[in-house]
């Protein structure tokens, strides 16, 4: 499916309005999805897309992960503009976030105390059952 088709169809199907694309870029990522850039009248975003029959609802138990991380405000995630199943792909739509530089110290100050500290953080938040609520 063409991206740009894609694009539009899913921010109708969720926003009811048609915004206007700029540009669509692939980007890289792993070998399940085709990911893209995208710029519209609506600002710049991660689109993510594949086959509905691939892999059955794999865009909305993603969008569940990163929410529940995403409120926890331990570690900085993408977040969720919406999921969409069109006739035969599906579409994730995230907020676009630009890679920075590392700086020479990246990795001390990322080091394994910091991300300790947030991976506990992270663990203390609870719910009534164990994992998500969906397999």
């Amino acid at each position: 499916m063409n991206p740009s088709v894609a694009f539009r169809l899913a921010w109708e199907s969720l926003f009811f309005e048609c915004p206007n694309v700029f540009y669509v870029l692939p980007i890289s990522s792993g070998s399940i999805n085709q990911v893209f850039k995208v710029e519209s009248s609506d600002g710049l975003f991660v689109m993510k897309l594949n086959a509905i029959t691939l892999y059955p609802k794999l865009f909305s138990s993603e969008a569940k992960g990163l929410e529940v991380i995403w409120e926890t405000k331990t570690f900085s995630c993408s977040e969720v503009i919406g999921v969409c199943e069109l006739e035969t792909h599906q579409v994730l739509i995230l907020n676009y976030y630009p890679s920075t530089e590392k700086e020479n110290n990246f990795f001390e100050n990322f080091g394994p105390d910091s991300y300790r500290v947030r991976l506990a953080h992270l663990h203390r938040n609870s719910a009534q059952h164990f994992g998500l609520d969906q397999s």
